[in-house]
């Protein structure tokens, strides 16, 4: 089995910003491979989705911890099933790749990102899959990234972000093969 992994925070108050375009991400995959309706995992405290991807069983889940605290659901679940960790594929933003574009990586570090840091430290590895969706805006980097990353998709990005989600579901399927 493979974990795909969304990250975000749970809440209308977050549904459609920057740091919640890991679950916009697992809702587009769920969508384009007829997953059924997603349930609640109470043991990863996560939405859960179970199915088949590339002739591989998938979950995907969705943490109900918070972004802070992924790596708990993402232990937990890895635990229960008996998953090593090169099983996970990580989704996330990314304020260090301009928007409109995502980046599969292996085994890399968390480059300040508070969700990575939280699966890392838990998982106590880096070695799993990561998806980067970037959000960097043209005008680079803003001052305060913990309120930009909180901010909705203003209506350009938002016309846009289909699109990224069917790349980021192409880095997902890439991965996948490797897998």
């Amino acid at each position: 089995m493979i974990l795909i992994l969304g990250l975000g925070n749970p809440g209308e108050k977050y549904e459609n910003t920057r740091h919640n375009v890991g679950f916009l991400a697992i809702d587009k995959i769920a969508r384009a491979f007829d997953f059924s309706a997603f349930s609640l995992n109470k043991n990863a405290n996560s939405l859960e989705n179970l199915g088949i991807i590339q002739s591989k069983e998938v979950a995907l889940l969705k943490p109900q911890t918070y972004m802070n605290k992924s790596g708990r659901a993402a232990k937990a679940f890895l635990l229960y099933r008996k998953l090593p960790s090169s099983s996970l594929i990580v989704l996330h933003d990314d304020i260090d790749i301009p928007f409109g574009e995502a980046r599969a990586v292996f085994n890399r570090g968390s480059a300040g990102h508070r969700g990575i840091d939280s699966i890392i430290e838990e998982l106590g590895t880096q070695e799993f899959w990561r998806v980067r969706i970037g959000v960097l805006p043209p005008e680079g980097k803003p001052q305060e990234t913990d309120t930009f990353v909180l901010r909705s998709f203003d209506p350009q990005e938002q016309e846009r972000l289909s699109g990224i989600l069917e790349q980021v579901q192409k880095e997902v399927a890439t991965i996948l093969t490797q897998t």
